[in-house]
């Protein structure tokens, strides 16, 4: 038998007398509390890299870590969307998505190793953001 709070098949016969899921499983399966279908990533069949590994200048440590290098990498429309939805929420400083640091880690590193990790990131970064980043360039310049 299954616990009715999980979602393993059974082989033995359920009070119904039938072998397979229990029904109080099927019944939180129904109303959405039990995903019966098995977690499936999606896997890119591209040759072409999706991320690369840059090694800083300045190592920097934060919360017992040293970092030495950080991974650059392309984005996924995930984490595309919760990036937009954190620069929408207008709370503070946040992290670029393709690069994989902590904030502090990013906004206390040396500024040559920033411009590194920056141009690194753009050969990662997807179309949407850069247009937005030339969107906000030009605001700048004509607002100068």
């Amino acid at each position: 038998m299954t616990d009715e709070n999980t979602a393993t098949p059974t082989t033995e016969k359920s009070a119904t007398g039938s072998a397979g899921w229990t029904e109080a499983t099927k019944d939180m399966a129904i109303y959405g509390a039990v995903d019966l279908a098995p977690a499936l990533e999606p896997r890119y069949v591209s040759e072409t890299p999706r991320s690369k590994i840059i090694a800083l200048e300045w190592p920097v440590e934060f919360d017992g870590k040293v970092y030495h290098q950080i991974r650059v990498h392309r984005v996924t429309g995930k984490e595309m969307r919760d990036f937009m939805e954190e620069l929408r929420s207008g709370d503070g400083a946040v992290m670029p998505p393709m690069i994989d640091c902590p904030l502090a880690v990013w906004e206390g590193m040396d500024a040559d190793d920033q411009h590194t990790l920056d141009e690194a990131a753009g050969e990662f970064m997807p179309k949407r953001l850069k247009m937005l980043q030339q969107a906000a360039a030009a605001l700048d310049t004509a607002g100068n």
